[in-house]
């Protein structure tokens, strides 16, 4: 029997690997970690932290609005440790944001395949990314969200944030960019501004 294709538009089981993030509508959210970085604002010499970048892409009627964060958070025990941090922060952001069926977009396919599960319990999940698996799925469930994993090229940006110095304030920098919040007041950084999440320090916030 001839076998059958899917279609170039059909979207993976949750988990598995996304080929572009053009296949999603609706809101997008990218996150990426720097497993013990050095670079992070306010560290002591020879100290380092988890590096946290966040990247969203919330469609509006007529345009999007993009939203870049940068956080920290201690250093974790592993690199897939501190991909599941990162995403636990991302699921809080959204949460805080409201942002309903939001996509979660990562370029760690085993945090992606264990995040897409609902399940924190499996004995393959390892015990450090219980607690930030826990977090995402507190925060995330009730916005009905997607998860899929994509490739790093794809995650470039959330990758840039997590990696690079934004600026060397120790104060976090919170800033809008967007023209389509010229004549009125930015609803994300008003949400943003003053918002505070146990375990992380954000240091940029910045929207387009």
């Amino acid at each position: 029997m001839p076998q059958v294709l899917s279609p170039p538009d059909h979207l993976p089981t949750q988990g598995r690997t996304l080929k572009s993030d053009l296949l999603i509508t609706g809101t997008k959210i990218f996150s990426d970690a720097a497993f013990r970085s050095s670079k992070v604002p306010g560290l002591l010499q020879g100290a380092v932290a988890t590096g946290i970048g966040v990247y969203l892409v919330l469609p509006q009627d007529r345009f999007e609005i993009n939203v870049q964060i940068q956080a920290s958070a201690p250093p974790t025990t592993s690199p897939l440790h501190a991909e599941a941090l990162a995403l636990s922060f991302a699921a809080q952001v959204a949460s805080k944001l409201n942002i309903l069926q939001p996509t979660f977009l990562m370029d760690c396919l085993s945090l992606s395949l264990v995040a897409a599960t609902g399940k924190i319990v499996e004995s393959t999940t390892p015990w450090s990314i219980r607690k930030p698996l826990a977090d995402f799925f507190k925060h995330a469930n009730s916005l009905q969200p997607r998860v899929f994993h994509i490739s790093r090229e794809i995650n470039g940006i959330a990758h840039n944030v997590a990696h690079q110095v934004l600026h060397s304030r120790v104060e976090p920098q919170v800033c809008c960019f967007a023209l389509a919040h010229r004549h009125s007041s930015c609803p994300v950084l008003s949400l943003l501004s003053n918002f505070q999440v146990q375990e992380f320090v954000i240091h940029v916030v910045h929207c387009f």
